[in-house]
């Protein structure tokens, strides 16, 4: 069984408390979650077991993985399984730490950060930008040379194959030469003439230094590899505490990066990683750390929060935050080809994107038609194991499951239409009230005073809203806190320019898949309680401007 250790000083390292934990293979627990459920009881006390055994209707729900526990028993009775049996199951040890190793991580990206960056003309230590640069079209060989190892263990944490290559190839691709010198050339030293003849200014764009980044469980080598190796690349040392759900993928993304800076002779602690509490690892980043700046992707809440506090310190604080992307089609569309975009953009990866379309302003002289449409692409998804290669949905994290519920009672209570799916499937497709997986599901008639209207629905949740006119639509698309990525089909170049002047997010998909990504494309970026910035590049807001004026 392999071993993940913490990566710091360019050196996979044992945890300082001694911890570690097992994941199991979930290719094989989705399939048999009894196996899953018996091992999370063996590493309970006797009490605890018990109770869960002879009391289990008494167990408390607040905690979602208690809940899940609670509604298997309910339907199969007490996971019961060996020891050799679970033994079987498990892939991987991994350390746990904390606040301790995050400081050894920070401390030393922050001894070395000078190494990690110098103007052209400078002599001596620290790499130039056209050395990184280069250096990131060997970093592309080596990551591609080992993307079977990557998706191995992605499948293992549970991610199906299909989701998994669309993540980790949106990253990979970019690292191609005409990219990277299209990318440089935004951080690159630029002279601008100035009013007074005979005189100058220089721009240039300086990393701020050692950059803490906390990667999506949902995407840790999607998003996270964007942001980590962006961070590199403006010539910051870089320090990532992994994801606890999905820790694996991205600590293999961190071993792989620093044999990369060995390969090229770089800095070895160019990239560290540490897994660990988030709570308690954010709390010392962004008080206590001697970091320079963060990239933050996870709730809301917790996000700005940790900005405010930020800000207080005076931490460049980054945040990619909840989405609850609009999707507007418009009376004029071809039905079956915005059907296909729009089932994609609500339920693929099950809803858990943070800039997936999850709310549906459909024209009444299309409705009928378009959701039949819908109705029948969606209920056709396939649930099953992560390794095969037709599964569409994987499983939902235990807390949105319950919020979905939740969420989809409360609007059935208030009077919606329940068109399609609304409950929990197993591995097998089979309706199952204690399932993993849930059945996409489309309502109408959903009361505007509906939680799923103005919070986010992580899972595979579409409320659909029947519109009139261009007005009714953009009023309640920006009737939302959020802000991240929003798409528009129409056969009218009026209504795209209309709704991008309009809308109160900075991403727009016009005609195309509202998850589009490419090379060239910004990395994101939120307004309201998304983000900050609205589109951006990390390679360029892991910068900062600094001028210069002189006389020629």
């Amino acid at each position: 069984m392999r071993f993940f250790g913490h990566l710091i000083k360019g050196e996979k390292s044992e945890p300082v408390t001694g911890k570690t934990n097992f994941f199991p293979n979930m290719n094989q627990a989705i399939g048999d979650p009894r196996l899953l459920y018996a091992m999370a009881l063996k590493e309970q006390g006797s009490l605890s077991r018990f109770a869960a055994r002879y009391f289990s209707n008494q167990l408390p729900v607040k905690v979602p993985e208690i809940r899940l526990l609670k509604d298997y028993i309910r339907e199969h009775g007490y996971p019961q399984a060996s020891k050799d049996e679970i033994q079987e199951m498990l892939f991987a040890e991994y350390a746990i730490g904390g606040a301790r190793e995050a400081a050894d991580a920070c401390e030393e990206a922050h001894s070395i950060r000078h190494l990690m960056h110098k103007e052209q003309y400078k002599k001596g230590k620290g790499l130039t930008l056209k050395e990184r640069a280069e250096g990131l079209i060997k970093v592309g060989e080596i990551l591609w040379k080992h993307f079977d190892v990557f998706r191995e263990i992605g499948i293992a944490e549970g991610t199906p194959v299909k989701l998994f290559e669309w993540q980790t190839k949106g990253v990979f691709n970019t690292l191609y030469k005409d990219h990277i010198e299209y990318a440089s050339s935004k951080i690159e030293s630029e002279e601008i003439p100035s009013a007074k003849e005979g005189e100058t200014t220089i721009l240039s764009r300086y990393p701020f230094g050692a950059v803490g980044i906390f990667p999506p469980y949902n995407a840790a080598i999607g998003l996270g590899g964007m942001a980590i190796i962006s961070s590199y690349w403006a010539g910051n040392a870089t320090v990532t505490r992994t994801p606890s759900k999905m820790p694996l993928t991205n600590m293999e993304l961190a071993y792989v990066l620093t044999e990369a800076m060995k390969e090229l002779d770089f800095p070895h602690s160019a990239f560290q990683s540490v897994i660990g509490p988030a709570r308690s690892i954010a709390k010392y980043m962004v008080n206590e750390s001697p970091l320079n700046a963060m990239v933050y992707y996870g709730d809301s809440d917790i996000g700005l929060e940790l900005m405010s506090q930020a800000v207080r310190r005076g931490l460049h604080f980054i945040p990619e935050l909840a989405g609850s992307g609009a999707s507007l089609v418009w009376k004029d569309v071809d039905v079956d080809r915005v059907a296909d975009y729009v089932n994609h953009a609500r339920f693929f990866g099950s809803g858990q994107i943070c800039l997936a379309a999850k709310r549906l302003f459909l024209h009444e002289e299309i409705y009928d038609d378009f959701i039949e449409e819908l109705i029948e692409r969606s209920q056709n998804l396939k649930v099953g194991l992560p390794a095969d290669p037709n599964t569409d949905l994987p499983i939902i994290g235990a807390r949105a499951l319950y919020q979905n519920i939740d969420m989809i009672r409360e609007a059935v209570s208030k009077g919606a239409k329940l068109e399609a799916g609304g409950y929990r499937l197993n591995a097998q497709g089979e309706r199952d009230e204690s399932g993993l997986f849930y059945k996409p599901t489309i309502l109408s008639d959903v009361a505007l005073d509906c939680k799923m209207w103005y919070h986010e629905t992580f899972g595979p949740v579409l409320p659909v809203m029947k519109i009139s006119s261009f007005e009714e639509a953009i009023t309640q698309a920006n009737n939302t806190p959020y802000g991240l990525r929003t798409s528009v089909y129409s056969e009218d170049p009026e209504i795209w320019q209309h709704f991008f002047d309009e809308i109160q997010a900075p991403g727009i998909a016009v005609n195309t898949d509202h998850l589009h990504f490419d090379d060239y494309y910004p990395h994101l970026g939120g307004l309201k309680t998304s983000g900050l910035f609205g589109g951006k590049y990390f390679y360029e807001v892991l910068t900062y401007l600094k001028y210069m004026h002189l006389p020629k």
